[in-house]
């Protein structure tokens, strides 16, 4: 069961990443090597943080990620990935900002507050609504 999930969950983080790259505009094949060759251009063929062993089961999946130059994944300040602590809102809002193209900085009062007026500014936050 634990082989299936972790699959699962593989599909999942690569469906997240390849449906948000953008298309050419001739769509008359998929050009799926010319989409990612400009997104893999100096990529390093290893991860360099310190809690991500080369076994782990989502190496392979995160490497790929890193590759790309819209720096999606960048890690904590002190080297580590903390691949095991929760995706918070905040992370996943600036996921999505990054992916989405925009390459801003870290708020100065909260890291995150850049990404989050971006995504209100991109109509993706609706303050005061909850939707469920």
């Amino acid at each position: 069961m634990k082989t299936f999930a972790k699959k699962i969950a593989r599909l999942i983080i690569i469906s997240l990443v390849l449906s948000v790259l953008p298309m050419p505009e001739n769509h008359s094949g998929i050009g799926f090597p010319e989409i990612m060759a400009p997104a893999f251009a100096n990529a390093e063929e290893s991860i360099s943080f310190s809690d991500v062993p080369k076994s782990a089961w989502y190496y392979d999946d995160l490497l790929f990620i890193m590759k790309d130059n819209r720096k999606i994944f960048e890690g904590y300040p002190d080297g580590t990935f903390r691949p095991h602590e929760p995706l918070t809102v905040d992370m996943f809002i600036k996921l999505i900002i990054t992916i989405m193209g925009y390459n801003l900085q870290n708020g100065e009062e909260y890291w995150a507050t850049t990404y989050i007026k971006k995504a209100i500014d991109e109509g993706l936050i609706i303050p005061g609504r909850i939707l469920i």
